[in-house]
C-alpha cells in the first residue's frame, strides 16, 4: 500500500475522481458516483478497452450507488466474467453505498479450480466462525489485558511503523515518516504495546469521506498466532465507529488470512454466492513476497512489473453496526 499526501491509494481502488491508467498494482482504475445500474455496463466496455490499449492486467471501478441486494446480483447475472463487492450503508445493509467491480485479462485470470479454492477458504472461514460478539468481544480485550497489553490510538513512530508493514506491505521508511507526520486527519493507527512500550501490532484506518477503510494488519511474527489481532481490530472499529457512527467501516479481507478475524470482530463478509465465486476479488493486490504463492497463482509468469505469485484475492468485511454497543464502545474506549 502506498501513502502519499497527493494521492492515497488503497487495495479499494484510486480515490481520485474519474479515469487513472496508472493504477497500482497493474490496474486500469475509475473512481466515481452514478446513478443508475444501467451505467455501469458502459464503464465496464470502456474499461475493457482501456485494459488493451494500456497492456494492463486489471480494471478496477469503485463506484458510488445505491443498490438493493437484487440489483447487485441483476448485474452479477449480466456481467459474469467480472468480480464484485459491495459496502453497505451503516443504517441498511440491504442497501449499497458504493461497489468496487473487477476484471482480470487472461494473463491474471484465476481458473475455475483456483477459483473454487478460494471459495472453499471463504465458506471454511463463514462457517467456522459463529460467536456471540459481545461475550467475543469482552474476552479478546481480557486477552490483551492479561498479556499485558494495551490498545493505543497516539504516539507512533515512523521507524516501528515500518518494523512491522514494510515486509508484509512494502512500506518505505519515508512512507512511514510522511503518514506519522499526517495522522488524526483521514488516516489513523491503532496498535498494541507490550509492557515494553513496544509496538508489536497495528492497523491503518483511511476516511475518504463516503467510508473507512481498515488496513494494513500487523502482528509482529515473533507474536503471530495468538489471536492478538483480534482485539486490535475491535479496539480500531470500535474507535472508529465512536468518530464516524454513520461511515460504513470495511476491510479487504484476504482469502485464508484475514476473514476470520474480521468474523470475530462483529463483521459480516459479502459472499452472495461462493460457488460462482461471487464477493471474492482475486488476484486483486500484491502483499509479501516472503511468504508462499497461493496455490492458483503460483504459475503465473511475471507481467506488468509486478512480483506476480504474492498477487493475492479478498472479500469486502463490513462492520454490522448494531453490534458495537454502547457497551462495548465504553470498554474500548477507556485506553
Amino acid at each position: 500500500m502506498n501513502m502519499t499526501t497527493s494521492e492515497t491509494s488503497t487495495y479499494s481502488g484510486s480515490l481520485k475522481a474519474g479515469w487513472n491508467t496508472e493504477g497500482t498494482y497493474d490496474r486500469v482504475q475509475f473512481s466515481g458516483n452514478i446513478t443508475t445500474p444501467t451505467e455501469i455496463a458502459d464503464l465496464i466496455a470502456q474499461g475493457k478497452t482501456m485494459l488493451s490499449d494500456t497492456n494492463r492486467s486489471r480494471l478496477d471501478l469503485r463506484l458510488r450507488i445505491n443498490l438493493n441486494r437484487a440489483e447487485v446480483a441483476e448485474i452479477q447475472a449480466k456481467h459474469p466474467e467480472v468480480e464484485l463487492s459491495a459496502i453497505f450503508e451503516p443504517s441498511d445493509l440491504n442497501t449499497t453505498r458504493e461497489i468496487t467491480i473487477c476484471y482480470n485479462n487472461s494473463e491474471r485470470r484465476v481458473s475455475a479450480e483456483g477459483l473454487s479454492i478460494l471459495s472453499q477458504r471463504v465458506r471454511s472461514d463463514l462457517n467456522r466462525v459463529q460467536v456471540e460478539f459481545e461475550q467475543s468481544a469482552e474476552l479478546e480485550l481480557k486477552k490483551l489485558l492479561q498479556k499485558g497489553l494495551t490498545p493505543v490510538k497516539s504516539g507512533f513512530n515512523a521507524e516501528e511503523i515500518h518494523d512491522l508493514w514494510s515486509d508484509s506491505f512494502g512500506w518505505e521508511l519515508d512512507q512511514c515518516r510522511e503518514l506519522v507526520e499526517n495522522l488524526n486527519g483521514p488516516s489513523r493507527i491503532y496498535g498494541l504495546r507490550d509492557a515494553n512500550a513496544s509496538l508489536i501490532a497495528a492497523i491503518l484506518t483511511f476516511d475518504d469521506g463516503t467510508s473507512v477503510e481498515s488496513t494494513e494488519w500487523a502482528v509482529n511474527p515473533n507474536l503471530q498466532g495468538h489471536g492478538l489481532i483480534k482485539g486490535l481490530l475491535i479496539y480500531a472499529n470500535a474507535q472508529t465507529k465512536i468518530q464516524n457512527p454513520q461511515t460504513p467501516i470495511y476491510a479487504q479481507a484476504r482469502v485464508g488470512r484475514s476473514i476470520a478475524p474480521a468474523l470475530y470482530a462483529g463483521m459480516t463478509v459479502f459472499a452472495p454466492n461462493l460457488d460462482l465465486g461471487h464477493g471474492i476479488l482475486t488476484n486483486h493486490v500484491t502483499v509479501s513476497t516472503n511468504e508462499k504463492p497461493d496455490v492458483h497463482n503460483q504459475y503465473i509468469r511475471p507481467f506488468g512489473g509486478m512480483q506476480t505469485d504474492a498477487l493475492r484475492s479478498f472479500s469486502n468485511a463490513q462492520v454490522i453496526p448494531e453490534r458495537y454497543t454502547d457497551e462495548i464502545l465504553d470498554k474500548y474506549n477507556q485506553f
